[in-house]
């Protein structure tokens, strides 16, 4: 640090101890009262004092070593000093420092106020309600300007109807941004589409850019991802109100009653890496490897591929697994409840011979067994459908027109309902939770009030 020093020493009869150098508002040290005397006159030392100060271009040290005051310039100009006290300096920044320093203070404070700027504009997820339709057992969100889409994980893009002949379009989507626990505000916003060729609006929420939860992450600068908690019914499953709920872009996500309850994002499962099958018909859809079935913990089928679908209702799996799972399950079920089937179902029973519980009915516990050691289980409140109301099946299907290429099992929207699944397109994971009511509320408990 560069400074101007003037280096004194007088006799005490000069300046008395602890009184201010006229003009400086500073002290000397009482030491300098030491045993030589100035080579200068007091008024001498004013005089330099004074003209040294005007220029703002000074530090006084006391010393002892010497008999002359001497004096060495550089350029300052604000006299910020720190205090002196016995052989300790006064000093005055020089200009090169003092404007690095406000410099560096000013990247600080715009830093912060950027900082301060983003926090409070940060992207948010958005939420929408989902809603199943009992007839078509399809599940339905108001993101079109409250107007139903199809939720389809095996679409890769946003579908609507067009008129013209057109085979693409632009539309307007909306939801409401949220903290995961609550809608906070709508959001509008714009997005490319693909026109249907059925008049069906759906929103894809397959693996693609062009599905409706890129294209949020997209306008929205969210992470691309989504968390799904389908409703059941209340009429096949055992407990729903048929409203689920629905967040795109990552985050926590609460259900209540009560207020208290941690995210059920903590309750999910490891995940899951999705795999892509270039063989599939279809590019979109989610696939994992799973390495068996089993039914009430006895493995019945080896390694195996499956896949995920909002748009089949029940289970369905390649007919050579489908026998498998059939007959073990018959086995561990006996024959003492067990009534006529009811398509398209092959394992019905009487369901007032069923004990209830929180976990649904009490039958074999069904595991799917999935890649890492990961187990999609499935208890009696997603396997056993009500189908009338002495009636509930075991509901998984036969897949009767397989392909080439496609899964061995496909799980369908009964299985994956009051549950919370995620799926990670940026980590390319799923990730699942249990089935919500036997932890006492379901994904009918998302709070929808502002």
């Amino acid at each position: 640090m560069h400074t101007h020093a003037i280096k004194l020493n007088w006799n005490a009869t000069h300046v008395s101890p602890g009184v201010p150098v006229a003009g400086s508002g500073l002290n000397f040290n009482p030491d300098c009262r030491a045993q030589q005397r100035c080579a200068h006159d007091r008024d001498n030392i004013e005089k330099q004092e004074s003209k040294i100060l005007k220029q703002h271009q000074m530090s006084f040290t006391c010393m002892h070593a010497s008999n002359r005051p001497s004096i060495k310039r550089t350029h300052t100009y604000i006299p910020s000093f720190k205090a002196s006290l016995s052989h300790r300096s006064i000093e005055f920044p020089n200009q090169h420092k003092l404007a690095k320093m406000w410099q560096s203070k000013a990247i600080v404070f715009f830093f912060l106020l950027a900082v301060s700027l983003r926090e409070s504009t940060a992207a948010q997820p958005l939420l929408t309600a989902i809603t199943k339709n009992p007839s078509t057992s399809r599940y339905t969100a108001p993101l079109n300007a409250g107007r139903p889409l199809i939720l389809d994980l095996n679409t890769g893009a946003v579908t609507t109807p067009c008129s013209g002949g057109q085979t693409t379009t632009r539309v307007t989507l909306s939801a409401n941004a949220t903290d995961g626990s609550r809608p906070l505000s709508p959001v509008s916003f714009p997005a490319a589409a693909s026109c249907s060729s059925t008049g069906a609006s759906v929103a894809g929420l397959g693996r693609s850019t062009l599905s409706f939860p890129a294209q949020v992450a997209s306008t929205q600068k969210v992470s691309n991802s989504f968390a799904l908690c389908l409703p059941s019914d209340g009429k096949t499953g055992f407990s729903g109100t048929g409203f689920g709920a629905a967040i795109f872009g990552g985050g926590p996500f609460f259900l209540a009653p009560p207020a208290d309850r941690p995210s059920i994002t903590t309750l999910l499962s490891a995940g899951v890496p999705l795999v892509r099958r270039p063989a599939t018909r279809n590019p979109a859809a989610y696939y994992v490897a799973g390495t068996g079935i089993a039914v009430d913990g006895l493995r019945v089928q080896g390694e195996l591929t499956l896949g995920l679908s909002t748009k089949i209702p029940y289970t369905a799996l390649r007919s050579d697994v489908y026998r498998a799972l059939i007959n073990a399950f018959d086995r561990a079920m006996g024959r003492a409840a067990k009534v006529a089937a009811v398509a398209p179902f092959e394992l019905c029973y009487d369901s007032s011979k069923l004990s209830p519980s929180r976990l649904g009915y009490l039958v074999p516990q069904v595991d799917l067994v999935l890649d890492r050691g990961v187990n999609w289980t499935v208890v009696g409140g997603n396997s056993m459908a009500q189908v009338n109301s002495g009636t509930a099946c075991f509901a998984f299907v036969e897949e009767k027109e397989s392909f080439g290429g496609a899964p061995a099992v496909v799980v369908g929207g009964f299985q994956m309902e009051n549950k919370l699944v995620v799926l990670d397109e940026e980590k390319q994971t799923l990730s699942f939770t249990g089935y919500l009511p036997a932890m006492g509320f379901s994904c009918s408990n998302f709070n929808f009030t502002t």
